[in-house]
């Protein structure tokens, strides 16, 4: 029976009876209330709930449900309905629901732009972030600063940790890339002779982005082969598609050039020593061959200029002319006959003859600066101011042979 006044009547047979009254009584009632803590961040297990209970009969005890313990007090909770049974001495219970609630969570997702050239630094990556509790700030690692944006980036991974007002956080990771590196490797040919134009390079590249080109310097054009190379540094720049570049050095070399002299003897004898090599002697007034003339040594028949072609390895170096005038010759006797004045000159030189010859004017290394026609029984004038001071030969071509004139040009 619930609580309340009862009465019994107890009557007998003769009707007779007596009421005994019962005052039937209740413990106070239980009553509860509850507080709670929600979940600072998403997924978190930082919930608390405590339950106040009064009322009911001797002492309370507790009982959480899913989890929570005996106490009055559940910690250490994740988001869910808990539901807290509050029992006194009698079995007599109440029960406090709590709703434990958690922050919406933090999403994030990225973007990046990898390096363009092996080895750089111009990568960007940008977190785009949403959710948490109040305002939302960034800390990239290893580099990267405070911002959404992290730039100036080389290779590798970095971490962006997003951090809400409650200290919640999410972590977004990029893998900054790069290409592979542009490699080169080289061979060569080097020049053939001296003072030739035969040298080769050529470049063998890999790596880096699309197709690679070439550029090379000072010369060379934009191939992966520069031919007709003098000697001398080259440099040829490879560059890829994302204008990431290596340079590959040449160094271009000749064979050391011939120490080639010729001497003249007191017997009148031309020679030139360099053994091993073939030889052909030369008149520097036409630079013609002269005939069988290949050997070492050349006895000339005439006063001239004259010169030796040698070839060895392959390679033809001359020698500077050497002028040959005391041969005593028929012709060298004619020489009464030849008159140039005045000598030293100071830029006209007049010359008498009693035949008409051709003149070819030459300098001291045998090379012909200047031919003349001179007619006999007048006067000829010629003018040899352009040319610069020093000593010049006056040879006189008459057939096969060559009568030579010492001319001194003084300004």
């Amino acid at each position: 029976m619930t609580a309340g006044i009862y009465t019994v009547r107890v009557t007998d047979a003769n009707l007779c009876f007596k009421d005994q009254v019962f005052n039937i009584t209740q413990p106070t009632a239980i009553t509860t209330s509850g507080t709670q803590t929600n979940l600072s961040c998403n997924g978190g297990s930082n919930g608390t709930a405590t339950v106040t209970a009064s009322g009911g009969t001797g002492a309370l005890t507790y009982s959480w449900s899913p989890s929570g313990g005996t106490a009055a007090t559940a910690s250490g909770l994740t988001a869910g309905i808990y539901t807290v049974r509050v029992t006194d001495a009698n079995l007599c219970f109440k029960d406090q629901v709590f709703n434990i609630t958690q922050p919406t969570a933090i999403t994030t997702s990225g973007t990046q732009t990898n390096v363009s050239c092996n080895g750089g630094s111009n990568g960007t990556a940008t977190v785009t972030a949403s959710g948490g509790t109040g305002a939302l700030t960034y800390s990239w690692s290893p580099s990267g600063g405070t911002g959404v944006t992290a730039s100036g980036l080389t290779a590798g991974i970095y971490t962006v940790t997003v951090t809400d007002a409650n200290g919640c956080s999410k972590d977004q990771v990029f893998d900054i890339s790069q290409p592979t590196a542009i490699t080169t490797s080289g061979t060569q040919t080097n020049v053939t002779c001296n003072g030739q134009a035969d040298g080769t390079a050529t470049v063998t590249a890999n790596g880096g982005t699309g197709t690679l080109t070439y550029s090379w310097s000072p010369s060379g054009g934009t191939a992966a082969t520069a031919s007709g190379l003098t000697p001398g540094i080259y440099t040829v720049t490879v560059t890829d598609a994302n204008g990431c570049s290596k340079d590959q050095v040449f160094n271009i070399i000749e064979p050391i050039a011939h120490n080639l002299s010729v001497t003249f003897g007191g017997n009148n004898v031309l020679t030139s020593q360099q053994n091993g090599a073939t030889y052909q002697w030369f008149q520097c007034s036409d630079n013609s061959p002269i005939a069988g003339e290949v050997g070492q040594s050349f006895t000339p028949t005439a006063n001239g200029s004259y010169k030796v072609a040698i070839t060895l390895n392959g390679c033809t170096v001359s020698s500077q002319c050497v002028v040959v005038s005391t041969l005593a010759t028929p012709e060298f006797e004619k020489k009464a006959q030849f008159i140039m004045y005045p000598n030293p000159s100071k830029g006209v030189v007049n010359i008498n003859t009693d035949h008409d010859s051709d003149l070819n004017i030459v300098n001291q290394w045998g090379q012909t600066i200047k031919k003349v026609k001179v007619t006999a029984d007048t006067t000829n004038s010629i003018n040899i101011e352009s040319l610069t001071d020093g000593i010049y030969f006056i040879c006189e071509v008459n057939g096969s042979k060559v009568i030579t004139h010492k001319l001194i040009l003084k300004k």
